[in-house]
């Protein structure tokens, strides 16, 4: 059962427990792909709602709190999360290095013992259509996971919860586990879309067929404001 669970730990990726890292107070440039990304707002109580429907429901909001911190040679900016599927506060870090865009997360799985600490590498907000990479992405529960991702579309325009967001990015980044005795197996795919200074609008999270049966929810952005 903990070997099907790891397909979950990002699901959405955004609120799950993270340990304490060093801190430092923000010294980044303003804006650009390396200064915060103007495909993830970086400002100080920027907050975004998202609500999950499909296999799992909840809704969870995050906020910056404008606090940079570096995880393995990335820094980014701290996050807060609220989520109606577990009780407190939680972190994570979105980290932006030479035009990629991470969603950093580490710590332990609520009642199962297992850990994690994984860089999600959902996006390069420079790259072509087509453009692929394939990303190291660190562990869960002792095995390595990696994130394969490709550019789908760009430029495009979406409506998610009845808002319409221009310039969009499009981008597939599926999560596989290297299994002892199995080699790299696949467990879930995301379907991200990111708008110009907006942030994720929303994430299409599908199943593996075998592993993953069924699984299939859609976390779309409800209501967000940027400081």
């Amino acid at each position: 059962m903990k070997k099907v669970l790891l397909g979950l730990i990002v699901l959405t990726a955004l609120a799950t427990s993270c340990k304490k890292e060093k801190s430092t107070e923000p010294n980044l440039p303003g804006s650009g792909a390396d200064g915060g990304g103007n495909f993830q707002p970086k400002s100080k109580n920027s907050y975004w709602k998202y609500k999950t429907t499909g296999s799992l429901n909840y809704e969870a909001t995050n906020t910056s709190t404008g606090q940079a911190r570096t995880v393995n040679g990335i820094t980014g900016i701290v996050y807060t999360s609220t989520s109606t599927a577990q009780a407190g506060t939680t972190e994570g870090v979105f980290g932006i290095k030479d035009h990629n865009y991470y969603m950093i997360q580490k710590g332990d799985l609520p009642n199962s013992g297992a850990t994690f600490d994984l860089s999600f590498l959902y996006l390069n907000d420079t790259a072509s259509i087509g453009y692929a990479w394939r990303h190291d992405a660190g562990q869960a529960n002792g095995i390595q996971a990696i994130f394969e991702g490709r550019i789908v579309e760009k430029g495009i325009t979406v409506t998610v919860e009845g808002k319409t967001f221009k310039d969009v990015i499009h981008s597939e980044v599926e999560l596989l586990y290297n299994m002892p005795g199995f080699g790299e197996v696949s467990f879930t795919i995301y379907d991200f879309y990111v708008a110009k200074n907006v942030g994720i609008v929303q994430i299409i999270t599908t199943g593996d067929p075998l592993l993953m049966q069924g699984l299939k929810t859609s976390t779309n952005l409800i209501d967000y404001h940027i400081k």
